[in-house]
């Protein structure tokens, strides 16, 4: 097998690291139940400090969407109430998160600092999957490195029958009908519904197995979606070198093979992110980041095929002792005289050429 490279470096601004694909939304309330219009609620990221704001409106709710998946803290403001703070909780992907916002009558100055992590059960829509995180995905081995492998951790998904496009079954349907999207965008082929760019497993942020009851938005495939978010850079600069090694000197000989059967793979990359800076030019902490992912594969794999090799009878027409790669008679078909077979099984020397 040829070198395979794969490079994938990209910039993330403020505006947006990538397609975000979750929200917050919640009801701000007072001591006695009451809604409270007007609250300023703010959202940031801890690892990159850019932060969102949102307002809650006449009848209490407040919805902070388009939020890239991460570790996040959240702030709630209100003349005449003590100020709120979540001190962390997490987002996922492709998650509407519920975090209702209990104010306390007091100076501005003085603040509620809640420390719980909200409850991370989805009763805003009624879409069913899984999220592997990017811990799950670093930590769960995989023979050939492909996260979507993970995918079968979902319920409901299973590897398509023999035969056919596509790469999961989910819930009975065709496997055909899967959709894949990384970063928001659209990466199924058109042809079998397979990945059009196949991550390297260390771009992979985490990413969410939708089986079933999402949204229109997700359309045109009834069978799931697989939502993939890349990892972006923060502002501390973070690095890796990594080499994953398959070689036969740990295999046995297979049951066909006289031999080992040679096996040299080598899959082995880097991963570069943190944010831009050019001295005495551009400082971009709290701004703009990078992520730079190279990965290559080199593999040497031998292969056991069972086949025929034409004894010297058969060069000379005579099948009679003949066997097929299953040691089963061959029986050798005579097309011009109505399809029956040759006498003895021979073929005559009058019609070799």
């Amino acid at each position: 097998m040829r070198s395979l490279l794969v490079l994938v470096c990209g910039l993330a601004f403020a505006a947006a690291a990538q397609s975000p694909t979750a929200q917050v939304t919640g009801r701000v309330t007072d001591p006695s139940g009451s809604v409270v219009p007007a609250t300023k609620v703010r959202i940031t990221n801890l690892d990159t400090n850019i932060a969102s704001a949102a307002a809650s409106n006449n009848t209490g709710d407040y919805t902070i969407p388009y939020l890239n998946p991460g570790r996040y803290a959240l702030e709630a403001t209100a003349a005449g109430f003590r100020a709120f703070k979540l001190a962390e909780f997490t987002l996922t992907v492709d998650q509407e998160l519920r975090i209702d916002i209990p104010l306390e009558v007091g100076a501005a100055t003085e603040v509620v600092t809640v420390s719980d992590t909200p409850p991370a059960i989805n009763t805003e829509s009624g879409a069913r999957g899984e999220v592997t995180s990017s811990r799950e995905i670093a930590e769960i081995p995989l023979e050939g490195r492909n996260f979507s492998d993970l995918a079968y951790l979902t319920g409901g998904v299973i590897p398509k029958g023999d035969g056919g496009d596509g790469q999961y079954a989910v819930n009975g349907a065709r496997a055909d009908n899967i959709s894949f999207l990384v970063d928001g965008v659209n990466n199924t082929q058109r042809r079998n519904t397979g990945p059009v760019v196949n991550l390297p497993i260390e771009s992979v942020q985490e990413f969410k197995m939708m089986t079933s009851g999402y949204s229109a938005e997700f359309g045109r495939y009834a069978g799931g979606v697989l939502s993939v978010v890349t990892k972006s850079g923060t502002n501390r600069l973070h690095g890796s070198l990594y080499e994953f090694l398959c070689n036969d000197m740990w295999d046995a000989v297979s049951y066909f093979d006289l031999t080992k059967g040679k096996l040299r793979r080598n899959q082995f990359g880097a991963n570069l992110s943190g944010p831009v800076v050019l001295p005495r030019i551009y400082d971009g902490r709290n701004r703009t980041f990078f992520l730079f992912t190279w990965d290559a594969i080199k593999s040497i794999d031998g292969k056991t095929q069972r086949g025929i090799v034409p004894s010297p009878a058969m060069l000379q027409g005579d099948f009679s002792l003949a066997v097929n790669a299953l040691g089963q008679p061959m029986t050798i078909i005579d097309t011009l005289s109505g399809k029956k077979p040759f006498p003895g099984n021979q073929i005559p020397v009058s019609r070799l050429d």
